[in-house]
């Protein structure tokens, strides 16, 4: 049987029963129909530290601003699989479906238009809207020049949509 952790966040003070609790996280009936995780203080916190962790590719130009952003909204999206899924360290590999699933269960909103286009993977990916996940691996694993050429030419929607992103992950709960 699992134990329940206090937190200064604790639902009692709405009504809700804590009902039960993982490390790290609580889950608590939001109505008898549903229940609702909650981040702790301390996942909080670390959401929160992450985009003062700047890589400082920046320097670099337009590449670097793109490559700086995407590092930062990997690791937050990596930070809620991982509490979702109670793991006791980042993913390696990971898909943008989990990232959903993770993002529902801490009742994070966000505008699924931006999704795929951050952070759809796979090797395809057609030129001129690739993802920026799929531009990141293509320049990053091969040096591609068309990769490179289309963050350049992309660049302002593409470091749009991930600062929605890593203002969406750190500021979310």
């Amino acid at each position: 049987m699992e134990s329940l952790i206090p937190s200064s966040r604790s639902p009692a003070d709405h009504g809700n029963e804590i009902i039960a609790a993982r490390p790290y996280v609580e889950h608590y009936i939001v109505n008898q129909s549903m229940k609702k995780i909650i981040l702790s203080d301390k996942q909080l916190k670390e959401l929160k530290e992450i985009p003062a962790l700047e890589p400082g590719f920046k320097e670099q130009g337009e590449v670097g601003v793109f490559i700086d952003l995407w590092v930062v909204c990997e690791v937050l999206s990596k930070k809620y699989i991982m509490y979702h899924k109670q793991l006791s360290e980042l993913p390696i590999n990971w898909t943008y479906p989990q990232l959903i699933a993770a993002l529902n269960s801490f009742s994070v909103s966000f505008d699924d238009k931006y999704m795929k286009p951050a952070f759809k993977s796979g090797n395809k990916g057609k030129r001129g809207s690739k993802s920026a996940r799929q531009l990141r691996n293509g320049y990053i694993h091969t040096l591609s020049a068309n990769d490179r050429e289309e963050i350049e030419t992309r660049h302002g929607d593409l470091v749009s949509n991930l600062r929605y992103w890593k203002n969406k992950l750190s500021n979310a709960v």
